[in-house]
């Protein structure tokens, strides 16, 4: 559905366009991005935080299955109270292992805009500077599935690899 609203939208944004002299490129955005000399060590950084996302919920499982040993190690001498207590812990931690997966997933998408940030603003200039010299009125993702057909000298790809090695 997503993917037939882009299409539907270029279409019109094209289309309502013509008889009006425009040129219009595309590039691969991303590409960009993975190009600029600081992405390898952003996505290091990115991998380092996710393992020890990772980690951490290797270790909650751990401690909880070190709490259920002790519990069930323990059970016939604990009194009510303290059986109540360590089952209490048990369950809030079972409560806390449940969450974890979305709240990791939501603390790397937090740490990889604050990561890739940077990158995507310079990618952009970038972009916007291959454009202005090249008299680009719009520029088109091409990564994002938007463009069906687009020819090959339109690809700004090229031309911003270069501004990047400069």
């Amino acid at each position: 559905m997503k993917t037939l609203v882009k299409i539907l939208v270029s279409a019109l944004f094209l289309v309502s366009f013509q008889g009006v002299a425009q040129k219009i490129g595309h590039v691969d955005f991303d590409s960009i991005v993975r190009l600029l000399p600081n992405y390898d060590s952003v996505r290091t950084v990115s991998e380092k935080f996710g393992k020890s996302l990772d980690k951490e919920y290797q270790d909650m499982y751990a401690e909880l299955d070190k709490k259920i040993k002790e519990y069930k190690d323990n059970e016939k001498i604990w009194t009510e109270f303290m059986l109540g207590m360590k089952k209490k812990d048990i369950e809030a931690l079972q409560q806390n292992i449940q969450e974890f997966p979305q709240n990791a997933q939501n603390e790397m998408a937090k740490k990889n805009a604050e990561l890739l940030g940077p990158l995507e603003k310079k990618a952009k200039l970038l972009i916007e500077l291959v454009a202005k010299e090249g008299k680009y009125t719009y520029v088109m993702d091409s990564g994002a599935g938007i463009l069906i057909i687009s020819p090959p000298g339109d690809d700004l790809l090229p031309m911003v690899k270069a501004k990047i090695k400069k």
